[in-house]
């Protein structure tokens, strides 16, 4: 294991190896769909380092690829490529990521200027389209932790659609929501079916999409008077009148199903986690503090404000369990 290795299976019960992918090497993101492991595989040859201007955003990282192996042979069916990775920060993730998702016989992936669709079987590239343009006000100077946000994209699969959260900011650095668009694609034809405003909670981290049933859950960009915070950055200058809550989206249309009130959870001190949100059939995960839970079907809020995980790594809801990793937390080490 490690990141240049290629993807291994372990036994969930033992953690003992159970297959090397060994055609994988220098993996980045992976997911499995119909049988088949695919991946996005960084450049051999690390890029150039990268230098900067005080608010240049890094180039787009050429040489990705991204193959297909049958998870019962272990043979490569395909290997495609290349492609340039979209890279957000300044050195964060130098090789930049593809926001590969799969489903359905179909292969999805988002490179600097394009989404595109490849046959799952054969790495065939079925479509491909522009992205959709910045609007000329979004805010492209760096912010915290030298990320930019209007690079933190989300793509994601389900059901005949593809979505797309595209950052759309209003400032460089936020401890408030930060604005942006969700797009949904036609999986089949890449037409553009909807698209809907929401509001990305998190800190340096790429907004939330969650699909749960024929529903796609996001947060709002609440309206607010902001006031400044260190870093020239934005926050609410009285949370407690901020009309903090989430959205469902119907996942066809985008229309509005249902919307929860959120206020008690975010109307917290301090900032974001540095990870991103979860979610399950039953709850919304939010990592304003430490975790809370949202009911998705009654609204209902609880706080755990002790309980927080790993920056970037994020908790794991999963067997009726919430996993966390230690925490490099200052806050609470002296609490």
């Amino acid at each position: 294991l490690g990141p240049t290795a290629p993807v291994t299976v372990l036994d969930a019960a033992t953690g003992e190896t159970r297959h090397v992918y060994a055609e994988t090497a220098h993996a980045d993101e992976f997911v499995v769909s119909d049988d088949r492991l695919i991946v996005s595989i960084n450049p051999y040859a690390p890029p150039k380092a990268f230098v900067p201007g005080a608010n240049e955003a890094p180039d787009p990282v050429p040489g990705k690829q991204v193959c297909a192996i049958d998870l019962q042979s272990g043979r490569m069916l395909w290997r495609e490529g290349p492609f340039s990775g979209v890279r957000a920060g300044k050195g964060q993730d130098p090789l930049g990521r593809l926001e590969l998702a799969a489903g359905d016989g179909q292969v999805f992936l988002l490179t600097a200027d394009a989404i595109e669709s490849l046959a799952a079987d054969s790495g065939r590239r079925l479509w491909q389209i522009d992205r959709p343009a910045l609007p000329e006000d979004a805010v492209r100077r760096v912010g915290f932790a030298g990320m930019f946000e209007f690079r933190l994209s989300v793509m994601v699969y389900h059901d005949g659609v593809v979505l797309l959260a595209q950052p759309e900011p209003n400032t460089h650095h936020t401890y408030h929501t930060m604005p942006g668009t969700l797009y949904a694609f036609d999986a089949k034809t890449a037409r553009p079916m909807w698209k809907h405003a929401y509001g990305g909670w998190g800190h340096c981290t790429p907004p939330d999409v969650f699909v749960v049933g024929d529903v796609v859950w996001t947060h709002v960009n609440a309206a607010t008077e902001f006031g400044s915070v260190w870093g020239s950055g934005f926050k609410a200058k009285d949370s407690s009148t901020v009309d903090y809550r989430i959205q469902a989206l119907d996942l066809q249309t985008g229309e509005l199903r249902k919307e929860l009130e959120t206020k008690d959870l975010f109307h917290v001190g301090h900032h974001h986690r540095c990870y991103r949100n979860r979610i399950t059939e039953r709850y919304l995960t939010s990592s304003r503090r430490g975790v809370e839970f949202v009911d998705l079907t009654t609204g209902e809020t609880q706080q755990h404000h002790w309980v927080r995980s790993g920056c970037l790594l994020g908790n794991l809801p999963c067997n009726g369990l919430l996993y966390v990793t230690p925490h490099p937390c200052g806050c609470y080490i002296k609490a």
